[in-house]
């Protein structure tokens, strides 16, 4: 079996590991405990210099689609407790018993707090899921820490010749408010084409109400998250067209479309909920959700306007290096965490390497993850294409 599950349900990986690994796995916890001291411990092997396992480190390893590395893998030299960082991306026991089936209530929440008691430092992506935990847990030691992006691999790029490019990236589902899009070309005034790239169940009904509408827009399909610079190429606008929310909590992400857009050079219109107004403060244009000709409207701005989309480009590219970089994240969570940041880890790694510290996003030519850098788990979903 193997020795992470593949799901993006961290809050349940512990139990999941059980299932999966069965009494082959309890022998290797056992094992796991007789190592010297000073270095984090693991059924696969010594600890490093660094005191991370070659097999085991928290952050190596990390395929593009999302691992979850169970907290009972990664355990300190006396075997008692784990190294302490657990990310938590949604509220998850709300997700599951709204739109999938939630078998045994009181043993998630109960899975929820035994983890954040457990932990040295509750990471969450957005403050909705923060205040989330922290009511449900009790926990005080729940922070905040956004998605971030790779910007080495995402980079500006040069904008196609006429009409502006306005691209959006993610998964055809309603919650991401590509119908609105659709209908804010039908409504444009501004010289702007439309880019969509992605796929989901409501493809058919999109291209069919731009057909309808009479929007000529590009749908380009499901993309690999390797590629995504590739397709972001002549892009001039990001947009993020999120609907109004049915509750203001039901905005808890930290869409890495947004932080992509940014990492490109991007100017970025997007709906004014959750995160988004204070990630794009100054860098970007708000919209009130759910509202084709405000979104039509500032898309027309811009589109007309060469100047101000590079002046919001270079701002908002600077602040991807400054603030939502990989890099960026996994030292503040390793400062959350109490543990030295990712360039101590690097400097005493055996390996040496790159000092990149790279996102799930990341990957070498061959599909595998890139050697010398230190990933960090991000977002399921964007893999997926929901964020």
């Amino acid at each position: 079996m193997p020795d992470l599950i593949f799901e993006r349900y961290s809050l349940f990986s512990s139990v999941l590991a059980d299932l999966c690994g069965g009494d082959e796995r309890a022998k290797t916890r056992s094992d796991s405990t007789a190592k010297p001291a000073g270095g984090v411990a693991s059924g696969n092997g010594a600890p490093t210099a660094g005191g991370i396992p070659p097999e085991r480190d928290v952050f190596k390893g990390v395929r593009p689609e999302g691992d979850v590395t169970p907290e009972g893998d990664v355990r300190t030299a006396g075997g008692i407790a784990p190294i302490g960082v657990l990310e938590v991306n949604a509220p998850l026991i709300e997700e599951q018993r709204t739109h999938r089936e939630l078998v045994d209530e009181d043993t998630a929440w109960e899975l929820l707090r035994q983890q954040c008691a457990a932990a040295q430092a509750v990471i969450c992506v957005s403050d909705p899921v923060k205040q989330w935990v922290s009511t449900h847990t009790g926990s005080t030691r729940v922070h905040t820490v956004p998605n971030g992006v790779n910007v080495e691999r995402i980079r500006p790029q040069s904008e196609a010749s006429d009409p502006a490019v306005v691209t959006f990236v993610g998964t055809l589902k309603p919650w991401h408010g590509v119908a609105d899009l659709l209908r804010a070309a039908s409504v444009a005034k501004g010289p702007w084409r439309l880019r969509i790239i992605g796929n989901g169940p409501e493809r058919d009904r999109l291209e069919h109400l731009a057909r309808q509408l009479h929007v000529d827009a590009e749908f380009h399909g499901a993309v690999s998250p390797a590629d995504i610079p590739e397709h972001l190429a002549g892009t001039a606008i990001g947009v993020a067209p999120y609907p109004a929310p049915r509750r203001t909590a039901d905005h808890y992400f930290s869409p890495l479309k947004v932080h992509e857009y940014l990492a490109a050079g991007l100017p970025v219109v997007a709906s004014a909920v959750g995160q988004l107004p204070d990630l794009l403060r100054g860098v970007g244009m708000l919209v009130p959700p759910s509202d084709p000709r405000s979104l039509a409207g500032a898309l027309d701005f811009l589109a007309i306007n060469p100047q101000e989309r590079a002046r919001l480009g270079r701002l908002a590219r600077q602040r991807a290096e400054r603030q939502h970089s990989w890099s960026a994240a996994v030292d503040r969570i390793l400062r959350l965490a109490g543990l030295p940041e990712a360039s101590a880890y690097l400097a005493e790694s055996p390996a040496g390497g790159s000092a990149n510290v790279v996102g799930p996003h990341a990957s070498s030519p061959a599909g595998g993850s890139q050697s010398g850098g230190v990933s960090t788990i991000a977002d399921v979903n964007r893999v997926k294409g929901d964020a």
